[in-house]
């Protein structure tokens, strides 16, 4: 399956009912939708989470400080070796009380730091 089939799938076309907002009416709770409607919004679902899992894409992207759960996800380690890292002074991190956060920047250095 192709991702232009994926996203022609995923992504409202013209026959998906819209508001004047641009809203997607199926994702609305006060709009009754069909039991076939709700199947199909729930294995899309299932789906894009399927394929954020397999192709390693996470939520971290927005945002420049991440958690160190999220910054082991972004490179593909455990926590414990995030924060044995933090540790080691490899990579530096931000503390906000017992919270310790990594600056996305710092991972992507990491990485380019690291390349073979």
């Amino acid at each position: 399956m192709s991702s232009a089939h994926l996203q022609s799938n995923v992504l409202p076309n013209a026959t998906t009912p819209f508001d004047l907002a641009g809203q997607d009416l199926r994702r609305r709770p006060d709009v009754q939708m069909t039991p076939t409607e709700a199947f199909a919004q729930v294995i899309e679902q299932a789906v894009l989470d399927a394929l954020k899992k397999a192709l390693n894409v996470s939520d971290v992207s927005g945002r420049r400080l991440v958690t160190a759960k999220q910054a082991a996800l972004y490179l593909c380690l455990s926590e414990r070796e995030i924060y044995n890292m933090v540790s080691n002074r490899e990579i530096r991190g931000v503390r906000h009380g017992r919270r310790l956060m990594l600056d996305i920047r710092d991972l992507e250095r990491w990485i380019d730091v690291n390349k073979a």
